[in-house]
Protein backbone atom coordinates (compact mmCIF):
# COMPACT_ATOMS: atom_id res chain seq x y z
CA UNK A 1 0.00 0.00 0.00
CA UNK A 2 1.56 3.18 -1.09
CA UNK A 3 0.59 6.18 -3.09
CA UNK A 4 1.40 6.99 -6.67
CA UNK A 5 2.67 10.41 -7.61
CA UNK A 6 2.88 10.83 -11.40
CA UNK A 7 5.77 8.59 -12.40
CA UNK A 8 6.77 7.66 -8.84
CA UNK A 9 5.55 5.41 -6.01
CA UNK A 10 5.90 6.69 -2.43
CA UNK A 11 5.49 5.02 0.97
CA UNK A 12 5.38 1.52 -0.54
CA UNK A 13 7.22 -1.39 1.08
CA UNK A 14 7.86 -4.99 0.08
CA UNK A 15 9.90 -8.03 1.14
CA UNK A 16 11.98 -10.06 -1.31
CA UNK A 17 11.80 -12.89 1.23
CA UNK A 18 8.03 -13.19 0.91
CA UNK A 19 7.66 -11.91 -2.67
CA UNK A 20 10.20 -14.36 -4.09
CA UNK A 21 11.85 -11.66 -6.22
CA UNK A 22 15.03 -9.68 -5.74
CA UNK A 23 14.14 -6.39 -7.41
CA UNK A 24 11.21 -4.05 -7.77
CA UNK A 25 10.68 -1.08 -10.06
CA UNK A 26 9.43 0.99 -7.13
CA UNK A 27 9.02 0.80 -3.37
CA UNK A 28 11.41 0.14 -0.53
CA UNK A 29 12.64 -3.36 0.21
CA UNK A 30 12.44 -4.44 3.85
CA UNK A 31 13.40 -7.73 5.45
CA UNK A 32 10.63 -9.65 7.18
CA UNK A 33 12.03 -8.50 10.53
CA UNK A 34 12.12 -4.87 9.37
CA UNK A 35 8.47 -5.20 8.28
CA UNK A 36 7.56 -5.84 11.94
CA UNK A 37 8.82 -2.36 12.99
CA UNK A 38 6.27 0.45 12.76
CA UNK A 39 8.95 3.13 12.43
CA UNK A 40 9.99 1.66 9.05
CA UNK A 41 6.69 2.71 7.42
CA UNK A 42 7.24 6.37 6.61
CA UNK A 43 4.06 8.20 5.67
CA UNK A 44 1.66 5.56 7.02
CA UNK A 45 -1.02 6.71 9.49
CA UNK A 46 -0.75 4.61 12.65
CA UNK A 47 -1.51 7.52 14.99
CA UNK A 48 -5.21 8.07 14.24
CA UNK A 49 -6.10 4.39 14.64
CA UNK A 50 -8.37 4.77 11.61
CA UNK A 51 -6.09 3.53 8.82
CA UNK A 52 -3.31 1.23 10.08
CA UNK A 53 -2.64 -0.69 13.28
CA UNK A 54 0.59 -2.47 14.07
CA UNK A 55 0.23 -6.10 15.04
CA UNK A 56 2.95 -8.55 14.01
CA UNK A 57 2.85 -6.69 10.68
CA UNK A 58 0.82 -3.59 9.70
CA UNK A 59 -2.89 -4.24 9.26
CA UNK A 60 -5.54 -2.05 7.67
CA UNK A 61 -8.37 -0.99 9.96
CA UNK A 62 -11.78 -1.87 8.57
Amino acid sequence: MGRTVPGHVENSYWSSESAGINTSAEGTELTLEEMKVQANYSGWDFESGNVWVMKEYPELVF
